[in-house]
């Protein structure tokens, strides 16, 4: 028996044995004493040490993390993705719908959903992203002979290469004017150049909507990088316009 324990045996269960130091009591049991003191062990937690292990316990979570919330979010019908913007005990999680602002029922499933992952005393607000528009006007140079029938093809193919690359552009993807211009370049073999030398792009401007749904605009004079709360596209906006010069 282990020094320390203590147990309940009938007496005939030890009748012949080699304990030292125990006492016979009354009701047949054997307590043993140990005959030493204990060694090991630890002096009791103060209020502190207990306070910050509570904490640590808190924030171990793994359903507190960012992986794994994203990972919960994206479950939910109707998202296409979510940012998380981090504050001072709490962050922010703009929901990326499958249209271009998230209705009041998915945003209150998004909130149930963050509260139900998330430990206290963390707290995440779910909101919809500012939505950011871009519009740019430029020209096509396209080879001698074409047709007016392909001058409006390459018209067509344009504005739908410029409007499909800014309307999947991924969350915190940034916006490059090079890559818009190598977009257009890219739709037909008869355009040979884009903008003029030194500006492809011309008229470039963002896009913002305000709360009160109106809208105000800023030129765009180099590539644009979003913040976690932007969303680029695909809004109603006026995204492209394109004209012919034929080379």
């Amino acid at each position: 028996m282990a020094p320390g324990s203590s147990s309940n045996a009938p007496n005939q269960t030890f009748v012949r044995h080699n304990f030292t130091g125990y006492t016979d009591y009354r009701f047949g049991s054997l307590l043993v004493t140990n005959q030493t003191g204990i060694t090991g062990g630890r002096d009791q937690e103060d209020d502190t040490s207990y306070q910050y292990r509570i904490h640590l316990k808190l924030i171990s979570q793994s359903s507190c993390n960012e992986d794994a919330l994203r990972s919960q979010l994206l479950r939910i019908p109707g998202i296409q993705d979510v940012s998380f913007d981090s504050k001072a005990g709490t962050f922010y999680c703009y929901v990326y719908a499958i249209t271009p602002l998230a209705s009041a029922s998915l945003l209150e499933t998004v909130q149930t959903a963050i509260q139900q992952n998330v430990a206290f005393p963390l707290t995440g607000t779910a909101l919809n992203p500012d939505l950011v528009g871009i519009s740019l006007a430029t020209i096509i140079s396209l080879k001698s002979g074409a047709t007016t029938t392909d001058q409006q093809t390459a018209i067509s193919h344009a504005t739908s290469a410029v409007q499909n690359y800014i309307n999947n552009l991924a969350i915190g993807q940034p916006l490059i004017l090079n890559d818009i211009a190598d977009q257009i370049l890219n739709v037909s073999s008869l355009i040979v150049d884009v903008g003029q030398p030194g500006n492809m792009l011309g008229n470039v401007f963002i896009w913002r909507s305000r709360a009160d749904g109106s809208r105000y605009s800023r030129v765009l004079i180099a590539d644009y990088t979003p913040v976690p709360r932007d969303r680029i596209g695909p809004q109603n906006w006026p995204i492209c316009s394109v004209s012919i010069k034929n080379s």
